[in-house]
């Protein structure tokens, strides 16, 4: 009873009522397998793992029925026809104090994505590491990609589906397939499945396991794959199999996801501004690696469109762009596909 069929998240403001001794129960299962004896070894490490379990269980259930961490979000989702209970740190701080900082255990973090304007502020302040990084020149040729942000209707716009279902199968056609499209919903997945229309093979996330699915589209040189926010980060397809990466909205993170609501809300009640102390950031570091997935090896060459005309017409665009200094940037479809059919002769 606490979300709705159509709800995908929501957030817990109060303890739930489990309404059925759960803990109870759990407690009962538990002391049985301690007081069970046996002199065969693997019996007994099975007893052990059988009690560690229940514990982990009735803990995470107690988190639930209690929800008295204030530096956690609790809230229920929607996976299929069945609701999951989860709950995340507001702040890992003090957690990577405890276990990192305080013990003073060298820790070196490398990474293409976690810098912002030229800085490491926003990454310090959210992790507690100290500001002393330092950042290198990427061994990635600039002119090997360009960027082509066309003119079209807003995200926010009814124009906006339309638009950029035209333009996105005129891409793929000048790059015969080759593609990684880039959604930040599961609405525009679903969208953009139903009207991506081409003579090679389309490939949706959630059709099939994420490992088969990229192992397919890196041996088919011709694929299109369409993809939400998992995929963009951690994912590696170097070569010919992809020259077009595809970016339908600038990543922001949904004011309505759970940790992302309680970050800004804290942020707000201290009289700061959520938006570019916390969204804003958290998108520019997403963007770039979303980016990240086209250029895998020095010898690759493609084009990233951006197709989210707020990156020119909001203040903040100015922001995300900055990130790219000394990349081409396209504004004409009829350029950006000469340039994607030059790639393939």
């Amino acid at each position: 009873k606490q979300i709705k069929a159509e709800e995908r998240k929501k957030i817990l403001k109060e303890p739930i009522d489990l309404r059925i001794p759960v803990l109870e129960y759990l407690k009962e299962f538990k002391e049985i397998f301690s007081e069970l004896k046996s002199s065969d070894e693997t019996v007994k490490q099975e007893y052990s793992y059988i009690q560690e379990r229940t514990e982990k269980i009735i803990n995470d259930f107690a988190m639930f029925t209690e929800m008295n961490n204030e530096n956690m979000v609790y809230w229920i989702e929607n996976e299929g026809k069945i609701p999951v209970l989860r709950s995340a740190l507001i702040d890992v701080k003090e957690v990577v104090n405890e276990r990192l900082i305080k013990p003073e255990i060298p820790v070196i973090l490398t990474s293409a994505t976690i810098s912002v304007k030229g800085k490491f502020d926003f990454f310090a302040n959210s992790t507690g590491f100290k500001n002393n990084g330092e950042i290198y020149p990427s061994p990635f040729c600039k002119k090997n990609i360009k960027f082509f942000i066309p003119d079209i209707p807003p995200p926010n716009s009814k124009l906006f589906k339309t638009a950029i279902k035209d333009i996105i199968n005129k891409l793929i056609e000048a790059s015969q397939g080759r593609s990684l499209i880039l959604t930040t919903s599961f609405d525009m997945l679903t969208f953009l499945k139903e009207n991506i229309h081409s003579i090679h093979n389309i490939y949706v996330q959630g059709d099939m396991e994420k490992k088969t699915i990229l192992k397919r589209f890196k041996n088919e040189e011709e694929a299109i794959l369409i993809a939400t926010m998992s995929f963009w980060e951690g994912i590696d397809i170097p070569g010919t199999s992809l020259i077009s990466t595809i970016i339908t909205k600038l990543p922001f993170e949904s004011p309505d996801e759970p940790r992302a609501f309680k970050k800004i809300n804290n942020l707000k009640e201290k009289g700061r501004d959520g938006f570019y102390e916390y969204s804003l950031p958290r998108a520019i570091i997403k963007l770039k690696q979303g980016v990240g997935r086209l250029i895998r090896h020095k010898t690759d060459k493609g084009l990233v469109s951006i197709l989210d005309v707020r990156i020119y017409k909001k203040y903040y665009g100015r922001y995300f762009i900055s990130e790219f200094k000394d990349i081409e940037i396209m504004r004409s479809l009829k350029e950006a596909t000469e340039y994607l059919s030059s790639l393939i002769q």
